[in-house]
């Protein structure tokens, strides 16, 4: 989500954006609160109760993951040059996350 972040902060600075500034600060603005969920489920995982840890927590984190790569979707239309890349190295690293997490609610809900 740091790499979103950064990235569509870096556009945003350029003195050659012509997008719409409004729909890019929206864009910041929701990534930071979803890297902030992600944030308190690894803070919750630490110190929540197995039966919690063992879905709840990683759905949370899940919710946080997809809305990320919503966001990365949403920044194409906005996204030139070559910070492009770095968006798609976002959303990359934020499937794999996603798909990290499906793993392990899978072997959470496998074991009694």
């Amino acid at each position: 989500m740091a790499l979103l972040i950064k990235g569509l902060e870096i556009v945003g600075k350029r003195k050659t954006f012509a997008g719409d500034r409004e729909k890019l600060r929206k864009l910041i603005e929701t990534a930071r609160r979803e890297s902030a969920k992600l944030a308190e489920a690894a803070d919750e995982d630490i110190v929540a109760d197995a039966d919690h840890r063992r879905s709840a927590v990683p759905m949370k984190a899940a919710q946080a993951a997809e809305a990320g790569l919503e966001i990365c979707h949403a920044a194409r239309s906005i996204v030139t040059g070559a910070i492009t890349a770095d968006l798609e190295a976002a959303a990359l690293l934020m499937k794999a996350g996603l798909d990290a997490v499906h793993a392990c609610v899978r072997s959470n809900q496998a074991r009694p």
